[in-house]
């Protein structure tokens, strides 16, 4: 019998990444809101992707070299704390990847929309349409509408302050406010100055 004997042999260099997003703080991900994490890999044959929780890292699928993350990936246990998501690009140079690290935290993103706000009226307090929790959030569509269904003011990435009401006059108008993780609230709103 012969013995054959195989040997790999590969030339080549590290890894490189240039990630994104760059992160100053922890990303707050809010539910169902789809979260995009790039490694930008230049020479990677394999990657890698893990979230650590409770002590236990939490592997997601996918061989490239960015990842979409969406709250119902993680169990409930993860969310509420600071959590450190891992991608690591590899080849043979870089047997334990190139890897980048983010800090999230999965919140709930809970909401507060005022009923009553009083524009223009000479002091500094609810001077516009000011939503509670609103800033996590990109592309927030608002529609403010009148007492016979027109639509006063409208905005498909609004953040909170964003309508001051100096076009309209005092009284009760509804409004309709859809996140982008496709959850929907509609109320009244009255605006006294």
């Amino acid at each position: 019998a012969t013995a054959e004997e195989c040997t790999f042999l590969f030339i080549g260099v590290p890894p490189t990444i240039n990630p994104s997003p760059v992160l100053d703080n922890v990303l707050t991900l809010c539910p169902e809101v789809e979260y995009e994490f790039d490694l930008g890999a230049q020479g990677a044959g394999e990657y890698e992707w893990w979230i650590e929780c409770a002590g236990q890292n939490i592997y997601f699928d996918g061989t490239d070299d960015h990842l979409t993350l969406v709250s119902s990936a993680l169990p409930q246990d993860c969310w509420g704390g600071e959590l450190t998501l891992t991608g690591s690009a590899l080849n043979p140079c870089a047997v334990g990847g190139v890897r980048e690290e983010w800090q999230v935290i999965m919140d709930y993103c809970e909401i507060t929309i005022p009923n009553v706000f009083t524009p223009g009226n000479g002091d500094a307090m609810n001077p516009s349409f000011q939503i509670d929790g609103l800033d996590v959030y990109d592309n927030v569509i608002v529609r403010v509408y009148n007492r016979w269904g027109h639509v006063v003011f409208q905005s498909d990435d609004y953040k909170s302050g964003d309508w001051l009401a100096n076009d309209v006059e005092d009284g009760t108008y509804w409004y309709t406010l859809l996140l982008p993780n496709g959850f929907d609230y509609q109320g009244s709103l009255t605006i006294l100055r």
